[in-house]
């Protein structure tokens, strides 16, 4: 339900401008697709990176021409309209070096030990299943993965993870925060590895905690 509604607004913002979808996309967003906002996500040269929530691919297709002919970006959403969206922009832009993967709210559904970075922009406040997705995110994780996410630093009613939650959920399933960046009011960014396995009785025992955290709005 939180997923159609953010569809609905996405779509009533678009179609309020004289140019469409492609206007509400650029709005507000410069500052994040920058080359120095890339570079700290871990957006390099060569590498395969999946954007997840990628809609109509404002940082895709910043992303692809960043990793070059040399590397692949995974645009991956689990609304197929935003995903026609994207398709339409990957074909207009030419973006030969750009995949399509549709998710479920559980699962990315990205092929096997493909990726070295997953970035998460300005979504991971949105994700229905956390524990389940970052679960199934891991057998797409090459050896020495990196998983970005920037978010603000907000109560997830107010569209943003406080930075405690986002490490307790992460942690829960193996992951390890290496670092961290404080924005301001831009909010943040954390760099987490990746685990090697996920042991499912760990995350059923951090459920609770990851609970009181949230309830806390740490």
């Amino acid at each position: 339900e939180h997923h159609r509604a953010a569809e609905q607004r996405f779509l009533r913002l678009a179609e309020s401008t004289s140019v469409g979808i492609w206007q509400f996309d650029r709005e507000g967003r410069t500052r994040f697709a920058n080359p120095a906002m890339l570079a700290l996500l871990g957006v390099r040269a060569g590498i395969a990176v999946a954007d997840i929530g990628a809609g109509s691919g404002y940082y895709v297709a910043r992303m692809a021409r960043r990793v070059g002919a040399t590397g692949l970006v995974y645009g991956q959403d689990i609304m197929p309209r935003y995903l026609r969206y994207l398709r339409e922009r990957v074909d207009r832009d030419e973006l030969t070096n750009v995949r399509l993967a549709l998710g479920e709210p559980h699962d990315p559904r990205l092929p096997r030990n493909s990726l070295d970075l997953v970035t998460m922009i300005h979504m991971y406040h949105e994700i229905e299943q956390p524990f389940g997705l970052l679960t199934n995110l891991v057998p797409s994780l090459r050896p020495g993965a990196r998983i970005a996410i920037l978010d603000m630093n907000r109560r997830t009613d107010q569209h943003g993870t406080p930075p405690a939650l986002l490490r307790c959920e992460m942690e829960a399933v193996g992951y390890r925060q290496q670092s961290f960046h404080d924005l301001g009011v831009d909010g943040y960014v954390s760099i987490f590895t990746a685990p090697a396995s996920v042991e499912l009785t760990r995350i059923a025992a951090a459920v609770r905690r990851c609970d009181t955290v949230a309830e806390r709005g740490q």
